[in-house]
Formats: structure tokens, sequence, C-alpha cells
């Protein structure tokens, strides 16, 4: 059996909008594998962003259960996501959010470097993972 990293059940989620609730994610169940490549697909307005962002512990949630990689999300305090985000969450934005002002280098390193990576240990990462991409 693969080993779950991301497993949520019961996922609900919704906004306040003027006088009104609005219900983005009413009891969504979602798993994914290590190993696994997962899309999210769906028309507009159908709650996809809003369940990116809880998955990447952006934003919180109404009820359910998240855990990731065993970790219990709905339970965990500010400071715990923060480094959730920085160590086990990575995105690509269908905009990119790069700091327009540093090397494409710069901008892949950053993360490691706020983590408390030494520079050259992080700049040899970062030349792997480009190399591995192409």
């Amino acid at each position: 059996m693969s080993e779950q990293i991301i497993s949520m059940q019961g996922i609900c989620k919704s906004y306040q909008m003027g006088g009104e609730t609005l219900k983005v994610l009413k009891s969504v169940d979602f798993s994914v594998n290590k190993g696994e490549f997962t899309a999210i697909l769906g028309p507009s307005g159908s709650g996809k962003s809003t369940l990116m962002n809880i998955i990447g512990c952006m934003d919180s949630f109404d009820s359910g259960t998240y855990l990731l990689n065993g970790i219990p999300i709905h339970e965990a305090k500010e400071r715990e996501l923060v480094k959730i985000r920085n160590e086990q969450i990575g995105f690509i934005f269908q905009n990119y959010h790069l700091i327009p002002t540093y090397t494409v280098m710069q901008n892949i390193i950053m993360p490691l470097l706020m983590r408390g990576e030494d520079r050259k240990t992080a700049e040899m990462e970062c030349l792997e993972v480009v190399e591995m991409l192409g």
C-alpha cells in the first residue's frame, strides 16, 4: 500500500458575502499517495483555488480533517504552518510570484536560505534541480 501524503475528509469551506453564506467546498474528500501526480480540474468557481489554498496551508477550512504527511493540519498553530509551508509545500502558480529584481537562482534559493541552509548548499541544491528539470 502506498504512503498517503495528503488525506482530507469532509473538508468544508464557506465565505460570508454581504449577509449571505457562500458554501465553496461541501464535504470534500481528497487524497494523494507518495509518487502520484494529481490534477484538480473543474469549471470556474467550483472551488479549485480554495482547495489548493487549503492544501498549501495558506487558507483555513470550516470543518473536516486534513493530514499532510501525517501532521493534523486542522490542529496546527500558525507557527507550525509557516514551517510546513517552507519545508513541505511547493506550488507552481499560473502567474509567477517571483521577486523581479532577483535572478532565477536567487528566487529559487530564497526559501532554502529562509529555513537556515547556508548559501553554498542552497546554490548546489538549486543547480541540481535546474539540471534535473532541464
